[in-house]
Formats: structure tokens, C-alpha cells, sequence
């Protein structure tokens, strides 16, 4: 793939990080984007290169030049092993267009300034091969400056693959992310309901009220409530499992990745607003309120399903908002 080089950028225009004309001598040389480049000062007398462009731009050659400078901005605007190339954020070649677009220029203008400046008897601007060029400049580079460029033997298929994989373990990250959140929103419930009466689920008896009563004031009963948590008898095993069931239900209805994370605390609510207002709290009222999310989830032409999942839960469960402190 062919981009566009500014000529000579490390002799002409690269600048140490106090400002300084950079030097193959030069240590503080910037690894990130440049604040500035040198621009040399000709005065009252131009240079050759700078008539010869002129003559060859027909008119246009201060367009020409202002085209040129801006472009030392675009090349500047890069790692330091990047430097000089004429790059999008993204690290991929631009073309006349990009350009333009990136520059908020006619796409007209900037083909015939590229023109100029890389015709060779101007040679201000080259075109050449980036990932051949680019491995060579990568291997006179400090050893401390980062290679963040695909080698130039890699193939096509083999890019594909990395970048395939890659996705792939982010896949793998988020869903074990999802699980976690779901088992840190368990015990942050377990947290917020410490000391409060809780109703019988099913056929439960009162003593699963103490599970999580508090001791002390201090963060001292939070560790004892997850202690109780985790050792609690098969009552407590039973709440764990209506509730991860709920969660799971409730994030596989409304993912995270679409819906977002801040929704945790209100299908939290919900929860607790089912087991707390209802005598016969079980396992069946659980589902037939899964049910309604499936039921909204899948109901075309919703804007927001999630906002009218609460509003249908409100109606026929009861206003949950209520026991929010």
C-alpha cells in the first residue's frame, strides 16, 4: 500500500521536546504527536526549490504552499515512528480525499498540490510503499520507541486471523465480566438488606431473617454477612438461586453491551420489591416477571424496551421505586 512521506522530516522538521532542532545525537525526542515542527525562515530570499515550485504550481503556488504546511501538521501528528508519514488516526495511508476531508478542503486543490509537491523535480512530498518502508525505518528506530506497525511479511489472511482472535478472547473477557457483575450485584444485595425483615420465600421459615443481621456497626458486618452468606443452609442456597436466576434471566433479556451497566441497581429493585411485597413469593412469580421482559423485548416497534419493561412492571407488580431510601 502506497502513502504519502514528507521528505527528509528527521533533518528538516522533527524538534527535541524543548523545541530544539532534532539531531541523530538527540535522546528527547517526543514518542507521541508533536506540539510544533520547524519551518525554515527564507525571508527575503527564497530558495531555489521554493521558485521551482512556484513555476511549476502556475498561479497556484501559494495554495500550493499552504497545502504543504498544513500537511507538516498531519505528518507531525504522529507517534515518533509514524513521523513524516501522511497517516489517519488509525494509522492508515491517506489519499487526496481523506485528506481534504481531514483538512476541510476541496478534494480538487489537494490532488493538484500533491501533484506539485511530489513531482520530481519538486520531490517535497514522496509516494512510496508504506509497510516496506516502513520496516526499514522501524529497525534504525530506538529501542525504546514503540513498533505498533503490521510487518511487511505478514499476509492479508494472517491480520485477519490476529484480528479475529482478538475479538474472540474480548468475548470471552466480557462474558466472564458479566458473570462477575452479576455475583458483586449478589452480595451488594446481601449488603443493602442487612438488618431488614425479610418475607418467607415459598415455604421458608422466619429463621432465614438472621442470615445476614448485622453485629456491629462498623465493616466488620459486612464480612461477617458474606460469611453467613457463604455458609448459610439451603434456605440461603435457595435465595442464591432464585436471585442468580433472576440476574442471569434479567441481562440475557437486556444485555449490558446494549443497555448498559447502570441498570443493575434498578433490576435489583425489582428483585427485592417481589420478594418483599408478596406473601408467595417463589419461583413462579419470578418467571411470570421474566416472561413480561421477554414479551416487551420482543414487541416491535419499541424505541425504549427497557423503560416500557419498567413501566409494565410498575403496573402489574407494583410501583418497585418505592423502597428506594
Amino acid at each position: 500500500m502506497n502513502a504519502y512521506r514528507i521528505t527528509d522530516w528527521d533533518k528538516n522538521y522533527e524538534v527535541t521536546k524543548d523545541g530544539k532542532p532534532a539531531t541523530q545525537r538527540s535522546k528527547n525526542i517526543r514518542k507521541t504527536s508533536l506540539c510544533y515542527v520547524r519551518l525554515t525562515v527564507q525571508g527575503h530570499n527564497p530558495s531555489m526549490s521554493y521558485r521551482e515550485m512556484l513555476q511549476k504550481a502556475a498561479g497556484k503556488g501559494m495554495m500550493v504552499f499552504g497545502v504543504f504546511c498544513k500537511l507538516l501538521e498531519l505528518a507531525a501528528n504522529q507517534p515518533r515512528n509514524y513521523r513524516g508519514w501522511l497517516l489517519d488516526t488509525k494509522g492508515v495511508p491517506l489519499t487526496a480525499e481523506r485528506i481534504a476531508f481531514a483538512l476541510c478542503c476541496d478534494a480538487g486543490d489537494i490532488d493538484f498540490a500533491l501533484q506539485v509537491l511530489t513531482d520530481k523535480d519538486i520531490g517535497w512530498i514522496l509516494e512510496k510503499d508504506f509497510h516496506t518502508e516502513q520496516t526499514k525505518s522501524d529497525s534504525d528506530d530506538k529501542k525504546d520507541c514503540p513498533v505498533i506497525i503490521t510487518k511487511h511479511n505478514e499476509t492479508e489472511e494472517n491480520i485477519t486471523e490476529q484480528n479475529e482472535t482478538k475479538q474472540q478472547s474480548r468475548d470471552r473477557e466480557r462474558a466472564v465480566t458479566e458473570k462477575t457483575d452479576a455475583d458483586k450485584l449478589l452480595e451488594k444485595v446481601s449488603r443493602q438488606i442487612s438488618g431488614r425483615a425479610i418475607p418467607q420465600i415459598g415455604n421458608l421459615d422466619s429463621s432465614f431473617k438472621n442470615i445476614l443481621k448485622p453485629t456491629s456497626s462498623d465493616s466488620s458486618v459486612f464480612a461477617k454477612a458474606s460469611t453467613d452468606l457463604a455458609s448459610a443452609d439451603s434456605h440461603n442456597d435457595e435465595y442464591r438461586r432464585l436471585f442468580r436466576k433472576w440476574i442471569t434471566g434479567i441481562n440475557d433479556i437486556f444485555p449490558q453491551s446494549k443497555f448498559g451497566k447502570s441498570n443493575r441497581t434498578t433490576f435489583d429493585n425489582m428483585f427485592n420489591w417481589l420478594r418483599d411485597n408478596n406473601r408467595s413469593f417463589d419461583e413462579k412469580l419470578l418467571d411470570k416477571a421474566l416472561s413480561l421482559a421477554k414479551e416487551v423485548r420482543a414487541k416491535p416497534g419499541i424505541d425504549n424496551p427497557l423503560a416500557y419493561f419498567i413501566s409494565r412492571f410498575k403496573k402489574d407488580f407494583g410501583d418497585f421505586t418505592k423502597i428506594l431510601p
